[in-house]
């Protein structure tokens, strides 16, 4: 039996209890630390969330599109990240045709960080819109659309304007995306 607790399951007090108990002037500081009260939303869903399984909810009797399947079978999220950072991955390819093996450092460094960094935020972003739960073969691709158009607005075509500021804009426009491909 775990030592820190009753035997008995109906001696444990409530939290309020336990606040008429204390000293007048510990129960101000209870009630603003009361630990019910503190981790009371931790498993509570973002409204984007909570917008996304509303929407889901109101798709689930819909007749399955066998197209949606194939579709979702042949252009998964990698998928979809490859194809949106495909141009940042042409500049590696053109770049690593111009190196030569004599050549001291990378010089195509920031472009493979940059194509690396494209993959990450893109696969995030479909992740943060649950590409993988789409509903419809139309749906899937307005989200590939969105994710690709606002990296493009946020940190340019090639990825070179990644920052702290164009990252959380960027994070913004994509819980705001949320409402528009989920309806």
């Amino acid at each position: 039996m775990w030592p820190f607790t009753s035997s008995k399951p109906t001696e444990g007090k409530k939290t309020e209890d336990i606040n008429k108990e204390l000293p007048k002037d510990l129960q101000e500081f209870f009630k603003q630390e009361n630990p019910d009260k503190k981790h009371a939303n931790l498993f509570e869903q973002s409204s984007p969330q909570n917008h996304i399984f509303e929407v889901l909810n109101k798709h689930k009797d819909d007749p399955k599109d066998p197209r949606l399947a194939y579709y979702k079978s042949s252009q998964d999220i990698n998928n979809a990240c490859a194809v949106n950072c495909s141009e940042i991955k042409n500049q590696v390819v053109e770049c690593s045709k111009q190196v030569t093996w004599l050549q001291s450092g990378s010089p195509c460094a920031d472009i493979i960080k940059a194509m690396s960094a494209c993959t990450q935020i893109q696969k995030t972003a479909l992740q943060t819109l649950h590409f993988d739960e789409c509903y419809n073969v139309k749906q899937c691709q307005m989200m590939r659309y969105y994710v690709d158009k606002i990296f493009t607005e946020n940190f340019g075509q090639y990825g070179s304007e990644m920052n702290d500021e164009t990252r959380a804009k960027f994070n913004k426009d994509i819980d705001d995306a949320v409402y528009k491909v989920w309806i």
